[in-house]
């Protein structure tokens, strides 16, 4: 054994921790998880118990050799297995480590060498060279010089010839020195504190040697708690990227307190390296040196992969990176923290933006500014919070439902009330903050809900249309797209601290009735449409991952629900008279797709009763519908006030103790108002409640919670924590907006193609109450826009204009202004009129009265037309539909645009198709009645069926057969398309899923019950030829309907199928629309059975029709 030196002879700098030895979580870890894979490089990995045998045969190899307690092992190596052994091998053996960095030269080497008296040097082949000239060194300036035993450590992917030269140089290969060496060496824990340390030369001149050492007690309480501040979990994987091993050792050991990580080793660190790593091999955590953080910045883009697959989390070692370097790494979405104050995370800097005027500032100075801003501190399980990081319900690699059990455990009755309502109560004892959960995204973060606030670092968000304009795109793929922005702008604000992750978003109820107020917010009138939006658009919002969400979405308003205020009847006491066939064939289906289809994660009560009880007391809607049938992973919320309303204004329950608990056993998981919190703790004292009711309600919204990663800690340490101020209000975010609003303006009339006009030296007349409007343009549950280009603002850009408003407002309740106006027109060249509504007609609590234009509109446009020199031009700004058949009819009028409520880029999107930018491929997707239509049409009746008997005409273009101003699905183009059937089939032979079902159905009384089919292959794939014929590229939306057979069932055609193309002019593609044939050829009979009739069934599609014979299949069974 090498002479003896008490441990004070040794350099220390307790302020400098940075090389740990607890040797307790390696032989844990290969007890806990022997097989699992510890560490890999290149073609070589090793289990934890391979790892662990191989350290206790380094460690045996040394005391075989008299080294032990005093011994001092270099080693000079690159990032390979070998450098992890020896950090928990020397230590085995009561050594201590020498660690030099790679990157010194040989007369650093020796004096690092000779001031340590190091008597073994373990060394890689391609050092060995430097290191036998340092060895020279060492012992020509030392008298009693002892050559040390020398270690070459073999690489596969070096020169073999560095190896050879080495081990005829009288080096031992490391492999031979390891099998000198017992597996099972029974190595002891240190007598004291102070006996095994690791001693770590990181750099080190010959005038400033520096080194480090800490206790293994230290060593065991950093490495309990430094996984937890970087974020280190059981699914890491952890990459060696640093240039000396001390650094990349203690990062080791907490991947070993971290339950096991599995470690790469990256002997050439480039940034092609790493980046490939993070991609490839799942790489979430990396210690870096500031030279490997300004490789990572200055790699070219052949070098790099972005965006990152997921948040990397890097520790920094030696000196504090400067601020500017830590910034560019946020921006790639890298979360920094420093290794020398690990309290200073400079993760913030992913969500917060950077400053100017912090410049000037010293280094250190700057970074704590920047991560001092008001970004969003961890909502639950805050890893600085000692009393509370450790409880079971923080535990991210438990069980979710374990987690969620565990805090519903710990929670009083009082605290559990708290958490009810939407403004949840803080739980101080627990470390859980209070939450709001209420906030909106209908077509873009809103500030309609308390959960969202606009300012400082985020004073808007991006507008898009509203969703009736953006269902007129019939784009799935936008809708979904959409969603995916708002989510992000959702999130980044989250992460700043000034909007939740709950939104009470897409408004999916079907607009039944043209008056309704709030028919803007919803995807228009057919349930297939509506249910196709839901399920996209909450995609978007919530992500891809089946388990963790990035927002939570939530569809409103369940169920029947689309009167507000008309007649005297308001939707606090509206009670809905609806048929069970309505029920199942209408009101529940964008509901049922929303769960089924889009998973989302709530679903909203909402204020009417259906068939005399309240929604949200229902449990055959809630339980046994949404969380039974359909089987919602998620919570249910009221409508804002509900559950008071069915008790004060519906009088369904005697008392306010009765309604907290009908709801809540109803189903109800949480109240948007503060009537559960201040009368459930009652209900559960009478009696009329079980406190595990209050559990269950729970369950749902905590579960909810942790899949959006509020109990994980830092929010910046989760996927979308990189996201900030930079990532809200976007050019791309801005031009999805402009491509939305273009694509959902709808061209209603082009008489003689009076559009595109020309776009060279015209003079144009912008006319109307919503010529140069802002606000108006994005409707209403709407936030605050990053911009707004006007119509007359987007005009300005192809024309010359003159503008005059013609009205005061769309009220317009006077003729005063019109001379001007026509005035105007008489001097254009081409006159465009933006009229229509806004929402001061149409708006949530504000049904119409008629659908005619307001005031003295219709004589306006009428008499501007007489007036102008040159062709009119009609835009409508509305949610619902317009009788515009003076208009229509009128010839001096040439063409007649819808642009609904189009968003923050509405002015530019109406202009680029005024002018031919854009050619439009809108679609309505709600009727145009006229005006006499409501005179036999009560709002208050629910029926969708028309009822000739009563003269009641029926409703939406699936039912009602009467004159239409323009009809569903209806928009024109400035090409013409042509379409050719080639593919679909004629007949399907529907299989039964048992003998029982064969029995027990009506086919032989011509249908089959759904119930009682195998659905799941009864899938139409029907192919169609669409082809441009005219001289314009064009986005065309192709829309399949089907037809029942003659007899008992309607005859009306209902949209079973859409496709949105884009075409070159001339060109031609083939589309296929695969078809469920239980979902879209069922019919609902009187009883809201879904039945399949037997017989011909026909799809149209434009002029074509195609005939399907559907028939039982008898012999599958019988077989």
């Amino acid at each position: 054994m090498g002479k003896t030196r008490d441990i004070d002879d040794l350099p220390k700098n307790p302020a400098n921790y940075t090389s740990l030895t607890p040797l307790w979580f390696l032989e844990r870890a290969a007890t806990v998880h022997p097989t699992r894979i510890s560490i890999v490089h290149e073609s070589v990995q090793y289990t934890w118990q391979e790892t662990y045998q191989r350290c206790r045969r380094f460690a045996s190899a040394l005391s075989n050799r008299s080294l032990g307690l005093g011994s001092t092992v270099a080693v000079i190596a690159p990032n390979v297995p070998a450098l992890y052994e020896a950090h928990f091998g020397v230590p085995m053996a009561g050594a201590v480590v020498n660690c030099v960095n790679i990157r010194l030269n040989a007369q650093a080497i020796a004096f690092l060498l000779g001031h340590s008296k190091s008597e073994v040097v373990m060394v890689d082949q391609e050092f060995f060279a430097p290191v036998e000239e340092a060895l020279k060194i060492w012992e020509g300036n030392e008298k009693n010089f002892k050559s040390p035993l020398l270690v070459v450590i073999g690489d596969k992917s070096c020169d073999p010839k560095s190896l050879e030269y080495a081990l005829g140089r009288g080096a031992i290969e490391y492999e031979k020195f390891l099998e000198s060496g017992d597996p099972e060496f029974d190595w002891k824990p240190p007598e004291d504190e102070w006996q095994s340390i690791a001693l770590g030369y990181t750099s080190g001149t010959t005038s400033s040697p520096k080194g480090v050492v800490l206790s293994h007690r230290g060593a065991y309480l950093m490495s309990l708690s430094n996984p937890i501040v970087w974020g280190m979990d059981e699914g890491a994987i952890y990459l060696w990227t640093l240039p000396m091993f001390h650094c990349n050792g203690w990062c080791f050991t907490w991947t070993l307190a971290a339950l096991c990580v599995k470690s790469i080793c990256l002997r050439q660190v480039t940034a092609k390296a790493i980046y490939s790593a993070i991609a490839y091999a799942g790489v979430s955590h990396f210690c870096a040196a500031p030279v490997v953080l300004n490789t990572i910045i200055n790699a070219s883009k052949e070098e790099t992969i972005l965006p990152l697959p997921r948040l990397v989390h890097v520790m920094t070692a030696g000196a504090a990176p400067p601020p500017s370097v830590l910034f560019s790494m946020s921006e790639k979405g890298f979360r920094v923290t420093h290794t020398y104050g690990l309290s200073e995370t400079y993760g913030p800097s992913t969500v917060c933006a950077w400053k100017p005027e912090w410049d000037s500032l010293p280094p250190i100075k700057q970074a704590r500014l920047n991560a001092r801003q008001e970004c969003r501190a961890p909502f639950a399980c805050d890893a600085k919070n000692g009393l509370t990081r450790s409880l079971k319900f923080c535990r991210v690699n438990m069980p979710l439902h374990g987690r969620v059990r565990d805090l519903i455990g710990r929670l009083t009755l009082q605290e559990k009330i708290g958490l009810l309502v939407n403004n949840a109560a803080a739980v101080p004892r627990l470390g859980i903050q209070g939450y709001e959960w209420w906030s909106e995204a209908l077509h873009g973060v809103s500030n309609v809900g308390p959960g969202t606030k606009f300012g400082g670092a985020f004073p808007g968000a991006t507008s898009f249309p509203q969703v009736i304009t953006t269902a007129a795109s019939f784009n799935e793929s936008l809708w979904e797209e959409i969603g995916r922005v708002v989510s992000d702008e959702a999130r980044a604000m989250f992460n700043g601290g000034t909007a939740g992750l709950t939104y009470w978003s897409p408004n999916v109820n079907v607009f039944r009735d043209p008056r309704w107020g709030r028919g803007q917010e919803t995807p228009g009138e057919d349930p297939v449409v509506a249910g196709k939006y839901a399920a996209s658009y909450v995609r978007g919002l919530q992500g891809n991952s089946r388990f963790r969400l990035k927002v939570a979405a939530c569809c409103k308003h369940y169920t029947a629900y689309d009167l507000d205020n008309w007649n005297g009847v308001d939707r606090y006491r509206f009670n809905a008279i609806v048929s069970k066939q309505d029920l199942e064939d209408t009101y529940d289906v964008p509901f049922k797709s929303c769960v089924v289809e889009g998973k989302v994660a709530s679903v909203m009560c909402s204020y009417n009763q259906v068939n005399g009880k309240p929604t949200c007391a229902d449990p055959n809607l809630l339980k046994n519908t949404i969380r039974g049938e359909w089987r919602l992973n998620g919570y249910i919320v009221s409508d804002c006030d509900s559950v008071k309303v069915l008790y004060e204004n519906q009088h369904y329950t005697a008392t306010p103790e009765e309604a907290a608990a009908a709801t809540i056993k109803a189903g109800l998981d949480l109240d948007c108002g503060p009537f559960l919190a201040i009368h459930t703790e009652n209900a559960v004292k009478g009696g009329l409640l079980n406190e595990e009711d209050v559990n269950m309600a729970l369950a749902n919204t905590i579960t909810v919670q942790m899949r959006l990663g509020l109990f994980d800690g830092e929010p910046s340490a989760q996927p979308f924590g990189n996201l900030g101020p930079r990532d809200v209000c976007t050019p791309a975010h801005q031009q999805l907006a402009l491509h939305a609003a273009q694509q959902g303006i709808v061209l209603l009339q082009n008489r003689g193609r009076t559009l595109p006009l020309s776009r060279t030296n015209l003079t144009v007349a912008a006319i109307g109450p919503n010529a140069d409007v802002t606000v108006t343009m994005i409707g209403n549950y709407a936030g605050v826009a990053c911009g707004y280009t006007t119509p007359l603002q987007g005009i300005s850009r192809y024309a010359k204009t003159i503008h005059q408003s013609g009205c005061i407002d769309v009220a317009c309740n006077g003729n005063q202004q019109f001379g001007m106006a026509e005035a105007a027109a008489s001097q254009a060249d081409a006159t465009v009129l933006v009229m229509g509504l806004d929402q001061s007609i149409e708006a949530e609590f504000r049904d119409r009265k008629d659908l005619l234009l307001p005031g003295y509109q219709q004589e306006l446009i009428s008499r501007v037309a007489r007036a102008s020199r040159g062709p009119t031009i009609l835009v409508l700004m509305s949610g619902g539909p317009i009788d515009v058949s003076f208009a229509k009819n009128d010839p001096r009028i040439g063409a007649i645009l819808w642009a609904g409520y189009p968003g923050q880029a509405g002015g530019a999107a109406i202009a680029d198709v005024l002018f031919g930018t854009t050619n439009p491929g809108g679609k309505l997707p709600m009727t145009w009645y006229p005006q006499d239509y409501l005179a036999k049409v009560p709002m208050t009746n629910m029926g969708m069926r028309a009822d000739p008997s009563r003269g009641y005409p029926g409703r939406t273009y699936r039912f009602y057969k009467g004159p239409v101003v323009f009809p569903f699905g209806h928009g024109r183009s400035y090409t013409t398309f042509a379409h050719s059937l080639v593919q679909a089939p004629k007949e399907v032979a529907v299989p039964f899923t048992s003998l029982y079902a064969l029995q027990n159905t009506t086919a032989a009384r011509n249908s089959i019950r759904v119930s009682h089919a195998n659905c799941e292959p009864l899938v139409l794939g029907v192919h169609i030829d669409v082809k441009n014929t005219g001289d314009m590229d064009g986005a065309h939306t192709l829309l399949v309907f089907s037809s029942p057979p003659e007899g008992k069932w309607s005859t009306n055609k209902k949209l079973i199928g859409f496709e949105k193309v884009h075409l070159v002019a001339g060109s031609e593609k083939r589309v296929k629309i695969d078809i469920p044939v239980c979902k879209h050829l069922s019919v609902v009979d009187r009883f809201g059975i879904r039945r399949l009739p037997i017989g011909k069934h026909d799809l149209h599609i434009g002029d074509l029709k195609h005939s399907i014979s559907l028939q039982a299949n008898l012999e599958e069974i019988k077989s």
